[in-house]
C-alpha cells in the first residue's frame, strides 16, 4: 500500500469533491506515534455549490485510533466553488517499532439533514510511516560488588545486568569510589578508571586504601554511543573492601637463662595479637653489635607457623665474648603483614657486672 501523504482523492459526483491529504509526524515516546493530517477539500468545478441541509464528517483512523474533523457543517456554510477548504485533525496511536508502516482509514460519511452522495468516501488502501524510535539510555549494571572485603591488594570489582539504550550501544563503564572509616560515613566519590568494552558485564583490579583499616567502596555507570546525556544512573556495590591493619607484637619477650657459657638460649614471647586477620606465624631474626650501638645486618634464623599469641624458639646467639645480640620477633597476620618486637642480650666477660636483660658467659 502507498502512503497517504500527497495523495488526491476524488469522491462522489454532481459536485466531485477533491481531497488531498498530507501529514507531519512526531514521536511523543516510544510507544506511540503523532500524525498530523491536512486536508484539502474542494468542489470539482467553479460553478459547483453545496449549502445548507447538508453536511460532511470526516474520520482519520490510524492504528485503531481515530479522531473526527468536520468538512461541512449543516447550516450556515455555504460551500462553492474550486477554493479549497482546510481541515487539520491529529491521530494518536499505538506505535512500538520505528520506521513502520501503519494502516490508515480515510472516511467522509453524509450526516446533514438531507442526503448527499458528494464528498463520500472510505478507503483503507493507504498507510503512514512511523518515525524512528527515540534515543534511550544505557541501563544501569544490576549487580555490583568486589572481592575480597579484606585485603592488602590483589582485589577485583565485578559488575553485571547493564544493557545498551536504543540508539545506544555500550561503549564503556566509567568506575569512581569513595572511602570512609567506619563503613557507614563516605567521603565524595573520586575517579578511578573507564573500561572499555560493548559486553553487558565485566571486571576490574583494583586496590583497597592506602590507609590501614579504612574501606572502600564502588559505583558503575554504563556509557553508550550516544553520549553523556544517555549514559546510566549508578549503580553502588552492594560491599566494599577493607584494608588489613597490621597484626600486634608480642607485649613481652624474654630469653633464658640471663647467663650463659655454651648452654641454649629459649627466647619466650606472649601477647601478640592479629590485627583485622588472625596470626599466621612469626619470623625470628638476630643481629650483633660490639658496642650497642652500631649493628649488623639482621639475619633470619627461621619463620615459625603458629597460629598462638605466643612462643618459644631456641636461637643461636654469638659466642665472642663481649657482643650484644638482639633478637627481631615478627608477627605475621594470614595476608604476610609482620609487626616487630626487639630484645636485647649481651654475651660478656665474668668479671663485669652483671647486665639486666644480659646473658652472661661463665669462666
Amino acid at each position: 500500500m502507498a502512503d497517504i501523504n500527497g495523495v488526491t482523492l476524488q469522491a462522489g459526483t454532481a459536485p466531485t469533491v477533491i481531497y488531498t491529504i498530507t501529514y507531519t509526524k512526531n514521536r511523543p515516546n516510544n510507544n506511540q506515534m503523532t500524525y498530523n493530517f491536512t486536508i484539502s477539500a474542494a468542489l470539482g468545478s467553479s460553478g459547483s455549490f453545496i449549502h445548507n441541509g447538508y453536511a460532511l464528517l470526516c474520520t482519520m483512523t490510524v492504528n485503531g485510533v481515530s479522531s473526527q474533523v468536520r468538512i461541512k457543517t449543516v447550516d450556515g456554510d455555504n460551500w462553492d466553488g474550486t477554493t479549497p477548504r482546510l481541515r487539520y485533525v491529529s491521530v494518536t496511536c499505538p506505535s512500538t517499532t520505528g520506521n513502520t508502516e501503519q494502516g490508515v482509514r480515510f472516511r467522509v460519511v453524509s450526516d446533514g439533514r438531507l442526503t448527499l452522495t458528494s464528498g463520500v468516501i472510505d478507503t483503507s488502501s493507504y498507510t503512514v510511516l512511523s518515525s524512528p524510535l527515540l534515543t534511550t539510555a544505557c541501563g544501569a549494571p544490576t549487580s555490583c560488588s568486589v572481592s575480597p572485603v579484606l585485603a592488602e591488594g590483589g582485589v577485583i570489582l565485578s559488575w553485571s545486568g547493564a544493557s545498551g539504550g536504543i540508539s545506544n550501544t555500550i561503549s564503556s563503564y566509567e568506575i569512581q569510589y569513595s572511602e570512609s572509616t567506619d563503613n557507614f560515613t563516605w567521603g565524595a566519590w573520586m575517579h578511578l578508571t573507564t573500561v572499555s568494552t560493548t559486553a553487558t558485564s565485566g571486571s576490574v583490579a583494583t586496590s583497597p586504601p592506602s590507609t590501614r583499616g579504612n574501606y572502600r567502596r564502588f559505583q558503575v555507570r554504563t556509557r553508550g554511543t550516544a553520549g553523556a546525556s544517555y549514559y546510566s544512573g549508578w549503580k553502588v556495590s552492594t560491599n566494599s573492601v577493607r584494608r588489613n591493619t597490621a597484626p600486634k607484637a608480642p607485649t613481652t619477650a624474654v630469653a633464658s637463662p640471663a647467663a650463659y657459657s655454651d648452654e641454649s638460649i629459649t627466647l619466650t614471647w606472649s601477647g601478640a595479637s592479629g590485627g583485622t586477620s588472625p596470626v599466621k606465624g612469626y619470623q625470628i631474626a638476630r643481629r650483633t653489635s660490639t658496642d650497642n650501638s652500631t649493628w649488623s645486618a639482621w639475619n633470619v634464623l627461621t619463620t615459625l607457623t603458629l597460629a598462638a599469641s605466643g612462643g618459644s624458639y631456641n636461637p643461636n646467639v654469638s659466642r665472642v665474648p663481649g657482643t650484644y645480640t638482639q633478637f627481631g620477633i615478627w608477627t605475621i597476620d594470614t595476608f604476610g603483614k609482620s609487626t616487630l618486637f626487639r630484645t636485647l642480650f649481651k654475651r660478656h666477660r665474668p668479671k663485669l657486672a652483671q647486665y639486666v636483660g644480659s646473658a652472661i658467659l661463665k669462666g
